[in-house]
């Protein structure tokens, strides 16, 4: 940059002093013609002339004088014939000259020197019998030793280095507050991280409103995109922290539901290793209670594993068309005997043509089964579970309906989570796990369908889910796949 300014600096001062030197020069020729410094009288020789011409010039060493005719060609001049270089002048500079319509600096030939052109004056002569047209005076600015030419540089050069320094300073100035106005954006930026960092992503710095007119400059850039990663990153923090929740709260209802069992189991088995000579009947008791709780845990753990495989999604599906009312059909026989035991109404309503549904049938067995079992359980003694199926135009609705006291709207997120009951005072006696649910939704999920309830205190409770028909399932399913494999 400052190579570029001294060019530009020298270039302006040399443009500046040609015109000044032409401008205060701009009537010497005519002034030199008024003075009658030319001979005028015979004889009219270029000698002659050059005698006047040379007084002249011995007059103002810093310039040449030229006499010349209608074409342009030299007569005579004040320098020495043999560094005359030039024969002639081109006119055309001195016509715009003397028809004073032009800008200055004006620039026309030096006889005295091929390489350059200089600023002149002119005057226009008339002796009578001569061909002494102009008087042509060169402004000699090429002489570098002459006093004026060195105050000149002189000069030239201390404007040129004020001005440098001047430019210096002011570029040091304007980049010390650039930077500055930087840094101190980026000290606000770093002071927002570390505020932050400090608070552990709980307090994050103010978005930019979409309105504001702050500069979209890359710092602002920096800032949005810090600010997004913030929230992503306590985003991922409070799904970390519920992780661990859960995490805990599983190991805590795992580690309960399998104590019970095991506790019975151990007493039960220490009481008959160490009495040989129970009665048969009492025998068969412990015996019983033995197996009812070896049966718990065995459902239990298959329920576990279940849950583990849905969320880890190593769950194969195996979609084929079935009929869904007879699937129904034989899960409300199979619960019959506990449903009679329980005082519990359990019935099934069915329209008299139910289309197939093209799904996992094994899968869709255990999602009736475990809303069968549900519903039995909190109907209650005296109360009323109902299967029905509703066939649509492309689906059947599978809807399990109990008048237990209802799902208080509070718990409703709660419902599909693992190990949730409903009536938290309740022991685990009943081998409810609270994964009936959880792992019912698991399967409906990976068939693309969702499950859902509605729930009255006054009336109850009622689950339902659709599956599609066959002509809509495979569609169904692949949409499921795909959506299972991006996530």
């Amino acid at each position: 940059m400052t190579g570029v300014f001294i060019f530009v600096m020298r270039v302006s001062h040399e443009k500046y002093h040609l015109e000044f030197d032409q401008l205060a020069n701009r009537q010497l020729a005519q002034q030199y013609v008024a003075s009658n410094l030319l001979i005028r009288d015979p004889p009219l020789t270029a000698s002659n002339f050059a005698s006047s011409l040379t007084r002249i010039a011995s007059i103002n060493p810093n310039i040449d004088v030229y006499v010349l005719d209608a074409k342009g060609a030299i007569l005579a001049g004040s320098v020495p014939s043999d560094h005359i270089l030039r024969t002639h002048v081109s006119l055309a500079p001195i016509d715009r000259f003397l028809d004073g319509r032009t800008d200055f600096p004006l620039l026309a030939d030096d006889p005295a020197d091929t390489r350059r052109e200089q600023v002149f004056s002119v005057a226009p002569l008339s002796i009578p019998h001569c061909p002494a047209a102009f008087l042509y005076v060169v402004l000699n600015r090429h002489n570098e030793k002459s006093p004026a030419a060195g105050l000149k540089t002189t000069y030239a050069i201390g404007e040129g280095a004020g001005v440098i320094l001047i430019a210096t300073v002011l570029a040091i100035a304007g980049s010390a507050l650039f930077l500055r106005l930087l840094t101190g954006r980026l000290g606000v930026l770093q002071e927002s991280i570390e505020r932050v960092r400090d608070s552990r992503f709980s307090e994050l710095p103010e978005p930019t409103p979409q309105n504001a007119s702050a500069n979209d400059d890359e710092i602002e850039r920096l800032r949005r995109l810090f600010l997004d990663l913030a929230v992503r990153i306590r985003e991922q923090m409070r799904e970390l922290r519920e992780t661990d929740s859960m995490r805990r709260e599983l190991l805590a209802n795992v580690s309960h539901d399998l104590r019970t069992p095991l506790a019975t189991l151990q007493a039960h088995l220490e009481l008959l290793s160490m009495k040989e000579n129970l009665p048969h009947e009492e025998r068969r008791a412990y015996l019983a209670t033995t197996l009812h709780q070896c049966r718990r845990l065995v459902k239990l753990v298959e329920q576990l594993l279940e849950v583990a495989k849905l969320d880890a999604h190593q769950v194969t599906l195996s979609p084929e068309p079935f009929q869904v009312a007879e699937l129904a059909q034989d899960i409300v026989m199979k619960f019959g005997l506990a449903a009679r035991r329980s005082a519990v109404n359990l019935s099934m309503e069915r329209p008299p043509s139910v289309p197939f549904v093209y799904a996992d049938v094994t899968l869709i067995g255990r999602v009736i089964d475990n809303l069968t079992d549900n519903a039995l359980r909190h109907a209650g003694s005296g109360g009323q579970v109902t299967v029905r199926l509703l066939p649509t135009a492309h689906s059947v609705r599978l809807e399990i309906h109990d008048t237990g006291p209802g799902i208080p709207e509070s718990e409703r997120k709660r419902v599909f989570e693992h190990f949730y009951r409903g009536d938290k005072s309740r022991s685990s006696e009943s081998g409810h796990s609270g994964l009936g649910l959880s792992i019912a939704r698991g399967i409906l999920e990976l068939h693309g369908a969702v499950i859902d309830f509605v729930s009255d205190p006054n009336a109850g409770t009622t689950f339902f889910f659709e599956l599609p028909t066959v002509s809509d399932g495979k569609d169904q399913l692949a949409r499921a796949s795909s959506r299972e494999s991006a996530a």
